[in-house]
């Protein structure tokens, strides 16, 4: 992908020999390594080291852990990721004072230092380097299908913005871009959320049902109904997560008579996790927000429903030193408008830009729904309004707003994290 002007970045530096000696040892036997070295406490065991072992400053959970016969590997976290670990300490130095995007599917220049296996969940996207600096006016923008982690040996800083948020009608080179680790309906087992298209009844005037949001940590709102009754889609709950997922997209907006006019769901937001050995601080704003749903069109007869809300993504931070006085949110996108009579579309579901603010959903006229809220903080997305009855209505059901995603903080004490939402699960 593209890398900004002002973005430093040595990530080759991650993997230059750190460590000369590494022999096993007992640290209660004197002498029981060779001349000029010392056995250094290692896990249960001992290292043979010409000094003191790095442990990155932070204490707590990181360090360099012996392996009994190898050489010791540089390990930070203990708690979503379990153990992550490294050859060496990683001692590149990566700060962002302009735009850098990451395409978490790639290990090219610029993009993923690694990409390892997760147990249970999609495949990550790690940035490694000593320090990770997001400069005030500088964006890390991650994209892709896997989650973002950024590995830190020492401290990452935000003040400026971190967004692997999904953004209605984002594209590069006509591609819809995901924010990283988006999930698709099928991986969320997301059934039941679409709209129902037209039944053809009164005259062919019924409208199509507006999809639902998408769920995550909290319930998507119910797509509204199209005219006459056409039922609309009815948000999923899911489980608690175990890995480090992105958000659920909304459902589909259904079809008006004769077919046509049902919109697309919203994207989910995406997944990011800061993992940094001594601290981290946020300054600026982090954002794994869902994409507001597209609205309804005219269809060929009645109109099409609204698309629902994508669901809010994942973030995690863990470090011993956890500060924030910026904001971090993974809010649901508002559901999109329903389409109305022949020739007039809805509006699009808002996508979030405030961590305390939900994302408008999309207008409506003409007896057409207009779509629900998106969902800040536990509550669940707002419903889609209802298409009108009148004499002559067409209008499908507004889409259901995204429900919120699934924040957690792992920190020692538990920081106070003033403007965040939904509040760490």
């Amino acid at each position: 992908m593209r890398l900004g002007c002002c973005a430093i970045l040595a990530l080759s530096a991650c993997y230059a020999p750190q460590i000369v000696s590494g022999a096993p040892c007992d640290p209660g036997v004197p002498n029981s390594c060779p001349v000029g070295q010392t056995c250094e406490p290692a896990g249960s065991a001992g290292v043979c080291s010409t000094g003191p072992l790095a442990d990155a400053g932070g204490g707590g959970d990181a360090g360099v852990d012996a392996v009994i016969g190898g050489p010791p590997e540089f390990c930070l976290g203990a708690n979503l990721l379990g153990r992550v670990c490294f050859p060496t300490m990683p001692t590149a130095v990566l700060r962002i004072a302009g735009t850098m995007t990451i395409n978490t599917t790639s290990t090219n220049v610029g993009n993923c230092s690694e990409i390892r296996a997760q147990s249970g969940g999609p495949p990550l996207c790690i940035v490694a380097a000593e320090t990770i600096e997001i400069a005030s006016g500088g964006t890390l923008r991650g994209i892709g299908a896997n989650p973002l982690v950024l590995f830190a040996a020492r401290t990452i800083s935000v003040a400026g913005t971190l967004d692997v948020a999904s953004h209605f009608g984002e594209t590069i080179g006509g591609v819809p871009v995901l924010g990283a680790g988006t999930r698709n309906a099928a991986e969320c087992n997301a059934i039941g959320v679409d709209g129902k298209p037209s039944d053809g009844g009164n005259q062919g005037f019924n409208g199509g049902g507006g999809g639902a949001g998408g769920s995550f940590g909290s319930l998507g709102g119910a797509g509204g109904n199209g005219r006459g009754g056409v039922r609309g889609g009815v948000g999923v709950a899911g489980a608690a997560p175990v890995t480090l997922i992105g958000g659920c997209p909304g459902g589909h907006g259904g079809d008006g008579t004769d077919g046509g006019g049902g919109a697309e769901g919203g994207n989910g937001g995406g997944a990011a996790y800061l993992l940094a050995g001594d601290s981290v601080s946020i300054d600026g704003k982090i954002n794994a927000s869902g994409a507001g749903g597209s609205a309804g069109g005219p269809g060929d007869f009645s109109a099409g429903g609204g698309g629902g809300g994508g669901a809010g993504g994942m973030l995690v931070l863990e470090a011993t030193r956890i500060t924030a006085t910026g904001s971090l949110f993974a809010n649901g996108g508002g559901g999109g408008g329903a389409g109305t009579t022949e020739g007039n579309s809805g509006g699009p579901g808002g996508d979030p830009l405030l961590a305390l603010t939900p994302a408008l959903g999309g207008t409506s006229n003409d007896g057409g729904g207009p779509g629900g809220a998106g969902s800040t903080m536990t509550a669940t997305g707002a419903t889609g309004v209802n298409g009108a009855n009148g004499s002559g209505e067409r209008g499908g059901g507004g889409g259901g707003g995204g429900g919120a995603g699934v924040i957690r903080v792992f920190g020692d004490p538990a920081p106070v994290l003033p403007t965040i939402s939904p509040p760490p699960s």
